[in-house]
């Protein structure tokens, strides 16, 4: 399958919903509302878990549902996250202050350098493990490290790290704009 078609596919499933009004009031109504916003978190795990032959958006339904899968979503990305916290303290914390003296500086850089590839890669295993334990329908498959270095050498590493790579880009520059 050609990127045209993936990206014309992609532009049509995202397009579905805005027909949906009624679904998309209450999806923008819940973000807006503290804590319910999990949910949002939710309903893209439910977007995670339909089958990738999929051709519309699954229905916004059973919302205590939603909201603990959202939670789901949270304490695997924060467990995950730990991984980067214990890493920066083992390696001095980040000392991102400098004073003036050029030895500060060059310490500021390398901690700065070992959040950055550390976030990275632990962003690797992060995002296929939210994927994989939906797809599995297991909380314990979001840990499940054999299995989810099969599935990124399924999709093959160079291209996957590409993907992530293009994500974050994408979301940097969103958020310079917006």
């Amino acid at each position: 399958m050609s990127i045209n078609v993936e990206l014309k596919e992609a532009w049509q499933y995202t397009t579905d919903l805005f027909t949906r009004l009624k679904e998309l009031a209450v999806l923008i109504v819940v973000m807006c509302i503290p804590i319910l916003d999990i949910a949002i978190a939710g309903y893209y795990t439910r977007i995670l878990g339909a089958p990738s032959n999929a051709k519309t958006p699954p229905k916004l339904e059973g919302f205590s549902r939603l909201f603990l899968d959202g939670l789901k979503l949270a304490v695997v990305f924060i467990v995950w996250f730990i991984i980067v916290a214990i890493i920066i303290n083992i390696s001095g914390g980040l000392s991102m202050t400098w004073v003036g003296d050029p030895s500060e500086y060059v310490d500021s850089l390398v901690s700065i350098l070992v959040f950055g590839v550390t976030m990275f890669v632990v962003s690797i295993f992060a995002v296929m493990s939210i994927v994989h334990m939906f797809k599995q329908e297991s909380f314990v498959k979001a840990f499940a490290i054999k299995e989810l270095l099969n599935k990124i050498s399924q999709i093959g590493w160079a291209k996957y790290i590409v993907f992530l790579v293009c994500v974050y880009v994408t979301i940097y520059v969103l958020s310079l704009v917006m």
